[in-house]
């Protein structure tokens, strides 16, 4: 094999083995039964898959479920990415992800603003609902945004620019190293994203409750919410009792019914 085919073999390698230590990272803090996070997140996500289907073909407008399906798709490449070890670049798919869950929060929270949203043309909603619009609404009715300017700033800054000073280089695939290495560092930032894609879940899956009209559909949601929220503090807790993991908070999480 030559060294070129060897050095793209090695990257993919590579990506398979840190997706194994991403998922050991979080098993070893996960709980077990309705604490299991990773069993309440891949529910939230099914239930939240099954809600975009339009597999049949859909003639009309749907805006809810375009706006689920922003999210989920942001969530699943985002994970992905986190996944096989490229958590700075997943970063800047977070501030895109965080308009739609503040802007999900918010039409969950507003009916008139949810049906202004369905009446409105693609224009009148980008006008109307833009990001500063719709940070500055949920902080009037004291309701803390999922994505804040600070973060939404931060983002812009560390991710999306070349010159990123908090971009973590992971890899040595040459032959002048064997193997790779994982920095704490590293490790305590695909954590610190992997809560905030289920808290994003979360937000999503009580967004669609909002707009079902099947009272088995909305207990059936509110119970996976409740079960996530449980998960997700059980989960962050045994994090912070582990000295080893000095987190720094990419993303603000809300947690779900906040």
């Amino acid at each position: 094999m030559t060294a070129g085919r060897g050095f793209l073999r090695d990257i993919g390698a590579q990506s398979n083995e840190f997706e194994r230590l991403f998922f050991e990272w979080i098993e070893s803090y996960n709980g077990e039964g309705d604490l299991d996070i990773l069993e309440a997140f891949g529910e939230t996500m099914l239930a939240l898959d099954r809600f975009v289907d339009c597999g049949w073909g859909c003639d009309d407008d749907h805006p809810e479920k375009h706006l689920v399906a922003t999210c989920i798709s942001g969530i699943r490449a985002i994970l992905l990415l986190t996944a096989c070890g490229n958590p700075s670049e997943a970063n800047a798919l977070f501030r895109p992800l965080g308009e739609t869950v503040n802007l999900m929060a918010l039409l969950a929270l507003s009916r008139d603003e949810l049906q202004a949203y369905r009446l409105g043309n693609k224009r009148q909603r980008r006008d109307q609902f833009e990001a500063a619009r719709v940070r500055g609404v949920l902080k009037r009715v004291g309701f803390t945004a999922p994505q804040s300017a600070r973060m939404y700033g931060m983002l812009s800054n560390f991710y999306l620019h070349p010159n990123a000073l908090d971009h973590i280089f992971s890899y040595r695939t040459s032959q002048l190293w064997e193997g790779f290495v994982i920095p704490y560092f590293h490790r305590d930032q695909c954590i610190s994203m992997f809560i905030n894609l289920v808290s994003a879940a979360s937000t999503a899956l009580l967004f669609w409750s909002g707009t079902q009209m099947d009272d088995s559909d909305i207990r059936l949601a509110h119970a996976l919410n409740e079960r996530t929220d449980k998960a997700i503090r059980s989960f962050t807790a045994n994090v912070a009792q582990d000295p080893t993991a000095e987190r720094v908070p990419i993303i603000e999480a809300a947690q779900p019914g906040q």
